[in-house]
């Protein structure tokens, strides 16, 4: 069964912060999502990247069943992009 819990999302928000944070913190995030997307499709990917672009969207997938805080320091997503990163500017490193 899949599901959203935008009471989860929103109720963090507004304990969080309050509600002008509740209003425009959203707004910001599918800002920041749409901001990603452009950055993947505006240039060619070659395999890493379109597995980093997988993995992102596999990562943000959850926003719709958690709330935000577990996003504001997301080291797997840190350590994934170092990785990636590395691979991508020095490709000729053994593994």
């Amino acid at each position: 069964m899949v599901g959203s819990a935008p009471t989860a999302f929103f109720g963090e928000l507004w304990v969080n912060f309050g509600i002008w944070l509740n209003i425009l913190l959203p707004m910001y995030v599918g800002m920041l999502i749409l901001l990603i997307h452009k950055i993947f499709t505006l240039r060619p990917l070659n395999s890493l990247g379109l597995a980093v672009m997988v993995w992102l969207a596999l990562d943000l997938k959850n926003l719709a069943s958690t709330g935000i805080s577990m996003f504001f320091i997301p080291i797997g997503l840190f350590v994934i992009l170092i990785i990636a990163a590395l691979l991508y500017y020095f490709p000729r490193i053994k593994v």
